[in-house]
């Protein structure tokens, strides 16, 4: 028997449900969830966010942005800064191939900086 992980979709109606629907402008989104203004672009760019309105004053789904930034800070705590993606293809979050690699490289890079 294989355990089912929960999809994208699954965690943010559980976890953001009163947000599913409503839109925010990028704007509005920085402001609120503290995420860099292009950081926000380029997630709307590669797809991590749908789009609510679009034209003038466009608005993305705030369920979506909430989910991203929760991933995104979750990383920023472990110190994982960029240069990975933020979710996988699946829309879940991007799991590390050799995450003691990583650790060696920030901390080499720290050390030479």
């Amino acid at each position: 028997m294989t355990i089912q992980r929960p999809t994208r979709k699954d965690i943010i109606k559980r976890d953001f449900p009163e947000l599913v629907g409503v839109g925010i402008t990028i704007s509005d989104a920085v402001k609120k969830y503290g995420i860099p203004k292009n950081t926000l672009i380029n997630w709307h760019k590669k797809g991590y966010t749908k789009t609510i309105k679009s034209g003038y004053g466009m608005e993305i789904d705030e369920a979506d942005v909430a989910y991203c930034s929760r991933v995104y800070n979750e990383r920023q705590a472990k110190g994982i800064i960029g240069g990975v993606p933020l979710l996988d293809e699946n829309g879940l979050p991007y799991k590390l191939k050799h995450p003691k690699l990583s650790s060696y490289r920030r901390r080499k890079k720290k050390e030479l900086a």
